[in-house]
């Protein structure tokens, strides 16, 4: 998995939440100094051009000029942990300055966005959309994990319902074919190409941003039969991967395993006492 390297994460000189004027919007600003990280092309400029006249590359499309530059190191890895810090991310804002700084920007800057063109330039995202993502995410294994325990958890459920709805998911009693869709509408930009290494040629998708990336890695978490959810102990909400063979694990721990365990007994013991009032 390789995205677009935009030279803009560690090597920023700042990465910070701010609070839009006389709004209470919230910002995520990326401030960078050095041109080197401004635009990485740059530092292959030279390496294309030789490549180009070394060889008979069929320049006859802007593509194959795009191709040539991912392979010489414009793009960057993804790993897979990426994916639980993503989700880990929550409602405050904090981390999510620290998530670009580790993995680079969620996605592509608008041009125009920069305040300056001097030494100093700045990068504007708005905080919500991203924030939302997240979220997302989130509600949609949350609520595929109250779906599947059943009894004694309609009203968590429930509340789970109206949450996804809230975020505009129209079908919300059938979650997995809400996740279906909504990974596959960010699947859109997600280029499968062979990159290579030393001698070997190896497949790859390639991701224009950090964003479309993560999704990519939910669907290769698929195919690699180890899918991302969310622990099904709701004081938990941990995000793991699923181990190859146990496709209905539902928790992160043996220590979560056993307090939902002891949690829906307790449940059970109320309900059937409250019952028994009744008659």
């Amino acid at each position: 998995m390789v995205v677009r390297d935009f030279g803009i994460g560690k090597e920023a000189d700042s990465v910070v939440i701010e609070r839009l004027k006389g709004s209470k919007e919230l910002e995520l600003v990326v401030k960078i100094s050095s041109p080197e990280a401004r635009e990485v092309s740059q530092r292959t400029s030279h390496a294309i051009e030789n490549a180009i006249a070394n060889a008979d590359l069929g320049m006859d499309s802007d593509y194959t000029l795009e191709l040539v530059r991912r392979y010489q190191k414009s793009c960057k890895p993804l790993p897979d942990k990426a994916v639980g810090d993503f989700l880990a991310l929550g409602e405050k804002p904090g981390p999510y300055a620290a998530f670009v700084r580790e993995y680079g920007l969620l996605y592509e800057p608008i041009p125009g966005q920069d305040t300056t063109e001097t030494e100093s330039r700045k990068f504007r995202f708005p905080l919500g959309p991203i924030k939302g993502r997240a979220k997302r995410l989130r509600v949609l294994f949350n609520l595929r994990n109250l779906l599947a325990e059943g009894e004694g958890f309609e009203d968590l459920a429930k509340e789970a319902v109206k949450e996804a709805e809230s975020l505009g998911f129209s079908f919300s009693y059938d979650p997995d074919l809400q996740l279906a869709l909504h990974v596959s509408r960010n699947l859109a930009k997600v280029v499968p190409e062979i990159g290579y290494k030393g001698f070997a040629l190896i497949p790859r998708f390639y991701c224009p941003d950090v964003l479309t990336g993560l999704y990519a890695l939910l669907y290769k978490s698929i195919i690699d039969g180890s899918p991302w959810t969310i622990c099904a102990h709701p004081r938990c909400g941990n995000s793991f991967q699923r181990p190859p063979g146990n496709p209905t694990k539902k928790h992160c721990s043996n220590r979560c395993q056993e307090a939902h365990k002891q949690a829906k007994y307790r449940q059970a013991k109320k309900k059937r006492s409250v019952i028994a009032g009744r008659l």
